[in-house]
C-alpha cells in the first residue's frame, strides 16, 4: 500500500490514556478485555501486551467478545475456545439488555480464594474490574448494561482524580477506561479492519478506497450474499443489459477509451467472441490493483455505463470497484451530470457493514478453524 493510502490513526490522548491504565492496573482485581467479535486478532492491542501486570499475569483476564450479534456464530465459538487457553472468555451483546448480567458472578468465581481470604477476617469486599478495550468495541455499552440505570460514581476510589471514572455495577466496583490503539499500525489489513469496524475515525481514512477493500475481503471470505442480498443485486451477473446510465455524451466517450485501454493492455478480442473471458481478465487486474491499494478511485470519477457488468472472477466474486458503482447507482450516490459520489457511497456501505445488514460477519478465523 502506498504511503498516500497508509491508515495511521494514534493521537497523542492514547499515549496518555495508556499509561494511566498502567497506572491503575495495580487497583483494581481484575481486567475485562473487550473485543470486537468480528475482528478478534486485529481489536487484542497488543500495546497491553507490554503492561507490566498483564505480562507477568499478576492479574486475571476475562476476555469479551462483544457485537457476537454481528458475528458468524462458528467463528465465535472458536474463538472463545481460543482465548479461554490463556483465560476466562465469553461472548455477548452489550445492546442486548441483561447479557451481561453472568460477568459479575464469573469474576467472583475467578477471584473466590482471594474472596474467601477477606470473608474469613469477616471483611465485605467489593471486587474491583477494570474495562480495556480498541475504541468502539463496546466498552460504554458494557459499563451500561453492567451498571443498568442504578449506575453511581465511586468518588473514595483511587483513580477519580486522574481523570478515571469509577462505577459501580452491584457488588463489583469498575473503572472504565477510554479506547486504546498502538502507536505504528505497520499490519495495513489490521488496520483496515480497525477502520471497517468503526475503531478508526472515518475523517482520518479514503473511505471510498476501504470500502472497495471490504467489498472485496466479504466475498473472499465467502460473505458475498449477504452483500448482494443487500443491494438487491442476482446471484448471477447479467455480462450485457446496462444497469447504470450515463449521459450520452459520456458514453460515446467512455466508450472510445474503454477500447483504446483494452487494446494497449493487450486485451483486444474479435468482435464476434464471447466477451466473458476478457471481461474476467480486466476483473483479475482491476481486483489485485485494489486489494494491494494501487488503485484508487477520484472523488469526481465518472460511473462507467457498464457497471452491470461486474467484470466477473467467478460467479460468486464481481470486481469491488464495478460494485461500488453499482451500489453508488442504486442508492442514489449520484450527483449532477453522472458524478459518482463517492464518499457518500462508501458511507452507505460502511455503514451497512457496522450495523449487521450483511448477516453476521467475521474476518477472521482462529487456527482452530484452519
Amino acid at each position: 500500500m502506498s504511503d498516500a493510502n497508509r491508515i495511521q490513526w494514534y493521537p497523542g490522548h492514547m499515549a496518555k490514556s495508556l499509561r494511566l491504565i498502567e497506572e491503575n492496573l495495580k487497583l483494581v482485581d481484575i481486567v475485562l478485555y473487550v473485543l470486537d467479535a468480528r475482528i478478534p486478532r486485529s481489536s487484542f492491542n497488543p500495546a497491553f501486551n507490554q503492561l507490566n501486570l498483564l505480562q507477568s499475569n499478576a492479574k486475571p483476564v476475562v476476555y469479551i467478545l462483544n457485537k457476537d450479534d454481528l458475528a458468524d456464530p462458528a467463528a465465535t465459538a472458536a474463538w472463545v475456545k481460543e482465548f479461554s487457553r490463556t483465560g476466562a472468555a465469553v461472548k455477548l451483546s452489550a445492546v442486548a439488555a441483561g447479557s451481561a448480567k453472568g460477568l459479575p458472578a464469573l469474576c467472583r468465581r475467578i477471584l473466590r480464594e482471594k474472596l474467601d481470604r477477606y470473608a474469613r477476617k469477616g471483611v465485605t469486599y467489593s471486587l474491583k474490574a477494570m474495562i480495556i478495550g480498541v475504541p468502539n468495541c463496546g466498552k460504554s455499552a458494557l459499563i451500561n448494561n453492567l451498571t443498568r440505570s442504578a449506575s453511581a460514581k465511586v468518588g473514595n476510589l483511587p483513580g477519580v482524580t486522574r481523570g478515571k471514572q469509577w462505577l459501580r455495577a452491584g457488588d463489583i466496583d469498575l473503572l472504565d477506561t477510554p479506547g486504546v490503539l498502538w502507536s505504528d499500525l505497520k499490519d495495513q489489513e489490521t488496520a483496515r479492519r480497525l477502520a471497517y469496524a468503526g475503531c478508526i475515525k472515518d475523517d482520518v481514512l479514503d473511505t471510498a478506497q476501504l470500502a472497495k477493500s471490504l467489498l472485496g475481503e466479504l466475498f473472499a471470505n465467502g460473505y458475498g450474499a449477504g452483500v448482494l442480498k443487500r443491494y438487491g443485486v442476482s446471484g448471477h451477473f447479467s455480462l450485457s443489459e446496462p444497469i447504470t446510465d450515463c449521459p450520452s455524451k459520456e458514453n460515446s466517450r467512455l466508450q472510445a477509451e474503454k477500447s483504446v485501454g483494452e487494446q494497449s493492455a493487450g486485451k483486444a478480442c474479435r468482435a464476434d467472441e464471447d466477451n466473458a473471458q476478457c471481461t474476467m481478465h480486466n476483473a483479475q487486474l482491476k481486483v489485485g490493483g485494489l486489494l494491494s491499494g494501487h488503485h484508487t478511485q477520484m472523488p469526481d470519477e465518472k460511473i462507467p455505463d457498464n457497471t452491470s457488468q461486474f467484470s466477473i472472477l467467478n460467479s460468486q466474486f464481481p470486481n469491488p470497484e464495478a460494485l461500488f458503482d453499482f451500489i453508488a447507482k442504486k442508492r442514489g450516490c449520484i450527483g449532477a451530470g453522472g458524478i459518482l459520489d463517492a464518499q457518500r457511497c462508501a458511507t452507505v456501505i460502511l455503514d451497512d457493514f457496522r450495523a449487521g445488514r450483511f448477516g453476521k460477519i467475521t474476518l477472521e478465523k482462529t487456527i482452530l478453524m484452519a
